[in-house]
């Protein structure tokens, strides 16, 4: 999205930069865009600023330079932001805590990749597709009157498909959907693996012969590099589920190498 153009032109205030809200005709509602602006190991977003003698209302926040902060330990959210959107927080690794004020939507990717452990959905709260992809806490507390967004089907965008109450026969969906491959994510597969569900088996072993996959090719400082090491998670496997883990690796190596060698033949 080009911020420098009509619509979106940037309003510096107080050091922070904005644009006018693209979800609202109100023309004193501002988007805050996460960049290298938020400064500090605390970081709380503004509910109100003032601005030539105006008082505009935060309502949103969206994508700036976010993989850029690398001192941010906790992000504070007013109760007036209704929306995070796509990528806005992506890959702050060193994000530890937020929270997410009453009724507001996280749109997809808002908080993939980063570091968060403790999460504090507030009432009302609506989540989409990977908005907290790859994340490392361990266990949320998801409010009953939290609604999901399901995976977006073809040609259908996520603001067209209607979020749905939260259940506990949803909350499997929940974890494969909104935190896949956040390190809850991870011990839950595990628990069903070791109840013998050979989907969740190969399922776990995929993502993380993937994780290792990514760290050994990604740069450091990139924002699809994963929060947390491999190891947080095989540290909670006997020698047995480490063995499955490795044929697992072998047989993907062994296939991946065969389909190389088809690939060479004249027919």
């Amino acid at each position: 999205m080009d911020y420098n153009s009509e619509p979106f032109s940037v309003m510096t205030i107080d050091g922070l930069h904005y644009i006018k809200s693209v979800m609202s005709d109100n023309p004193y509602e501002l988007t805050l865009l996460c960049d290298t602006s938020w400064e500090g190991e605390v970081f709380e977003v503004p509910a109100t600023v003032e601005h030539e003698g105006r008082e505009y209302t935060v309502t949103g926040i969206d994508v700036g330079h976010s993989w850029h902060l690398q001192n941010l330990g906790e992000l504070r959210i007013p109760p007036t932001v209704l929306h995070i959107f796509p990528e806005a927080c992506v890959g702050i690794k060193s994000l530890r805590k937020v929270n997410i004020p009453d009724h507001c939507r996280v749109h997809s990717e808002a908080f993939a990749q980063c570091g968060i452990e403790e999460l504090i959905l507030g009432e009302g709260v609506i989540l989409e597709d990977g908005c907290f992809d790859g994340i490392r806490a361990k266990q949320v507390n998801i409010p009953d009157t939290t609604k999901w967004v399901p995976s977006r089907i073809e040609d259908e965008s996520d603001s067209c498909i209607e979020p749905i109450p939260v259940s506990s026969d949803s909350m499997y969906d929940i974890l494969g959907f909104i935190f896949r491959y956040s390190i809850w994510h991870y011990m839950e597969l595990l628990k069903r693996a070791r109840k013998g569900d050979e989907w969740a088996k190969r399922e776990f072993a995929s993502g993380i012969s993937s994780m290792n996959f990514v760290i050994s090719v990604v740069q450091n400082e990139s924002l699809y590099k994963p929060p947390f090491s491999p190891d947080e998670i095989l540290c909670l496997l006997d020698e047995n589920e480490k063995h499955w883990i490795s044929q697992f690796k072998e047989n993907q190596e062994r296939i991946m190498n065969m389909n190389s060698s088809d690939d060479d033949l004249p027919f």
